[in-house]
């Protein structure tokens, strides 16, 4: 990894490398420095070179500073320009340069020299061999890579005040970013990130990951299985952040996962996700199953758990023979709750048609079947009993056509038992 170091301050580079500290540039002297007689130094000889290349090498120019040989590029675009240095040694050189060509230092400087012209050192020459473009755009693309989940590195105050502390070897103090425009322009939440990270970022990347779980344990509660992960990482981001408060992220869930419900995806996650959100959701099929838990074994029997619903919900929409092996099961589950009905195939909606019918008969309203006594006239089967049953609730509940019905033959029995003959 490319480290922007003094050269003297060992302590300062070994911290940068534990915390991956990346500052993009420094404040440097400007004062321009002795024009150096540039000197040309012929091949050295060398058994066993270690082989590698740089990225733009004609950009690329040597410098001998005091005893020690750099590779050096400029900062794009500084003025005055900003030399990047990486170590190199004469071996390296001329493996860069090609067999049998010469290795032309364009400077050679004295320490006191290179540091009045700014030069910052970046670390060893071998770094390079893996960088593929200029070593200033690699490292803006790295600055923006970490700024994903430190996004005060976007912000050119605090980004100097992290390189100026990392250069003296020491943390960036709370006073210090309190001062920054970005610190009084964010919530607590978000300072609180940024204090946590940069004090401590082991324990920040484990919140990070913990926070990434947490998503994806929202996500399939809420009925999402098939989250990609660019979508859990962004979400987890954010309100490890602070970006999202705990209310946002939670409506954050419930509108991917219920899309009929109305509720705004985030723009910022719907950039993330190129524009278009596309997740299979469990909503769409848990309609699906609680209409076939109701067929089977009645609105009483039939209420199935939410948990029960989202497990089936998602078994419906991931397997082809997902909603058969729910219906083998209900019927199953039907047969022992009403063993009386020997036919398997008979749902619960076949048993209570008639019922609901006799119900309906003798009380005049539409059967309740929540209810025990309509349980109970299921599992009797028999007209007779059923009838029995409902007049003597009836009674007992003032059912007004029970009454009636009761009254009436009370009539007919007192005029049949005292001789009263009807007229024909």
């Amino acid at each position: 990894m490319m480290a922007l170091l003094p050269e003297a301050d060992q302590k300062a580079r070994d911290d940068y490398k534990k915390s991956q500290i990346s500052p993009p540039s420094l404040s440097v002297n400007t004062t321009a420095p002795p024009t150096p007689t540039p000197q040309t130094i012929y091949p050295s000889s060398t058994n066993d070179p270690v082989s590698h290349g740089i990225p733009e090498p004609d950009l690329a120019e040597y410098w001998k500073v005091g005893d020690k040989l750099y590779v050096v590029y400029m900062v794009p675009d500084s003025d005055p320009p900003v030399p990047m240095a990486w170590e190199t040694t004469m071996d390296e050189l001329q493996v860069i340069q090609g067999p049998g060509q010469t290795v032309t230092f364009s400077k050679t400087l004295s320490v006191e020299q290179a540091n009045a012209a700014g030069m910052t050192k970046w670390g060893k020459a071998s770094e390079l061999a893996n960088v593929t473009e200029h070593p200033f755009d690699a490292y803006t693309a790295l600055i923006e890579d970490q700024a994903a989940v430190r996004p005060w590195l976007r912000d050119a105050e605090v980004l100097t005040l992290i390189a100026q502390a990392t250069l003296e070897g020491r943390a960036v103090a709370e006073a210090e970013f309190q001062q920054t425009a970005w610190w009084r322009g964010k919530n607590a939440r978000e300072r609180q990130w940024l204090l946590t990270y940069e004090s401590d970022p082991k324990t920040g990347q484990q919140m990070l990951r913990d926070s990434l779980y947490q998503a994806e344990e929202d996500l399939l509660s809420a009925g999402v299985n098939d989250a990609p992960p660019e979508l859990m990482e962004y979400m987890s981001r954010q309100l490890t952040t602070g970006i999202w408060s705990a209310e946002y992220y939670s409506r954050q869930v419930t509108a991917i996962s219920d899309p009929a419900l109305g509720y705004k995806v985030d723009d910022g996650l719907m950039k993330q996700m190129g524009g278009t959100l596309s997740v299979g959701t469990n909503q769409q099929y848990e309609d699906t199953v609680r209409q076939l838990a109701e067929r089977w074994l009645g609105p009483a029997l039939g209420n199935m758990a939410p948990a029960d619903v989202a497990r089936w919900a998602s078994k419906i929409r991931t397997s082809p023979d997902g909603q058969a092996e729910l219906e083998e099961e209900l019927r199953r589950q039907r047969v022992a709750l009403f063993p009386e009905y020997e036919d398997p195939t008979l749902t619960y909606e076949d048993i209570a048609a008639p019922w609901r019918s006799k119900w309906n008969q003798m009380w005049g309203s539409t059967a309740d079947e929540t209810d025990p006594l309509f349980m109970d006239i299921l599992k009797a089967n028999n007209a007779t009993e059923a009838g029995k049953m409902l007049t003597r609730e009836g009674l007992n509940r003032g059912i007004k056509t029970v009454e009636q019905g009761a009254q009436s033959a009370l009539d007919r029995a007192f005029r049949s038992n005292s001789g009263v003959v009807q007229a024909r």
